[in-house]
């Protein structure tokens, strides 16, 4: 059974259907990262421009997005090279080792964000106090 052109990577070997999906993959993932940087330069030159703080503010936010991005895209790329004789298994455990650069970099931003946005409990209040 032939396989057809479309079907075969530049080595001669048969695409797998999630290296099919992966290439699909990387066009949101670089359309999400030009996005993220055009945002990011309108953000910082308007913030300049105006002397907005929170524009500033918020494309610190947005380039912190694009660095999560970029190793997604990286890590991708990188998973769908083809297998040597020497590497067996491809470099599909790049992606995995992507997901454990990023999630600690998430968890910092997801404490940060936690300690921004002040404590929680703030106990009773006055009013309720001066009744008890």
């Amino acid at each position: 059974m032939r396989q057809s052109p479309g079907a075969l990577r530049g080595s001669g070997v048969p695409m797998s259907l999630k290296e099919k999906s992966s290439h699909r993959t990387l066009l949101p993932l670089s359309l999400g990262i030009a996005l993220n940087t055009g945002i990011f330069v309108a953000e910082v030159v308007g913030g300049l421009l105006s002397g907005s703080l929170a524009l500033l503010s918020d494309a610190l936010h947005n380039l912190a997005d694009i660095f999560p991005l970029f190793t997604a895209f990286f890590a991708l790329r990188l998973a769908l090279r083809a297998r040597t004789p020497g590497k067996t298994y491809g470099y599909r455990r790049a992606e995995i080792l992507a997901a454990f650069v990023s999630y600690p970099i998430a968890k910092v931003r997801g404490l940060q964000l936690e300690a921004a946005s002040g404590p929680t409990d703030r106990g009773p209040s006055a009013s309720a106090s001066q009744y008890a």
